[in-house]
């Protein structure tokens, strides 16, 4: 996704958290919204330079990620709420709970595969296929044991392959999931007896 100049300044006004950093050669700018949800964007700055792009995020008070090259602005974020959409690939842990991503959502590579399992005192959660789940680390919905229904996304997820979001912004799941886990529903049957 792109944002511009002036669409930076509606989200500063507006109080939403904005940091950018510099990454191949784009401006990559992160607005954290009021819910914690970080949402990242390649900045376009038509008649302007890199350097005079930096230069006006700057005077605009954003703050510049100073970070090695393979962190993203999202690492600034409290661990609990690093699990917001997109996820990246980790361990993230907030009291009981512990969610553990595995595979790169944000890769473009067909063989890509994409897994979230999710314990709650130890013990591993598994649901229906479809099952929508708010935790203290994030939103997820369930898409079954890994191969179970879907070859390239299992387990708990608000982040598939493609860095496709699994809810919309109002927190439903996108209508092509329900479908999707109406479908694997019937294929699959009753909830999953064993963690994967």
């Amino acid at each position: 996704m792109v944002i511009d100049m002036q669409m930076v300044q509606r989200e500063i006004e507006a109080g939403d958290r904005v940091v950018f950093q510099e990454k191949n050669g784009e401006i990559l700018v992160t607005i954290i919204d009021r819910y914690g949800d970080g949402h990242i964007y390649v900045l376009k700055h038509p008649g302007l330079s890199r350097q005079q792009a930096i230069d006006v995020l700057k005077q605009k008070r954003v703050p510049e990620l100073k970070a090695n090259s393979d962190r993203t602005a999202l690492d600034t974020m409290p661990d609990h709420r690093r699990c917001a959409f997109p996820t990246r690939p980790g361990i993230y842990e907030q009291w009981e709970w512990k969610y553990v991503l595995h595979g790169d959502p944000s890769s473009n590579s067909q063989s890509s595969v994409v897994g979230g399992q999710l314990y709650r005192s130890g013990v591993e959660v598994v649901a229906e296929i479809g099952q929508v789940m708010d935790t203290p680390l994030g939103k997820f919905a369930y898409f079954g044991r890994e191969k179970e229904a879907d070859h390239y996304n299992w387990g708990w997820l608000n982040t598939c392959t493609y860095n496709d979001p699994v809810f919309d912004a109002n927190g439903e799941v996108w209508q092509h999931y329900r479908e999707r886990f109406e479908f694997w529903r019937q294929k699959v049957g009753t909830p999953a007896k064993t963690p994967r």
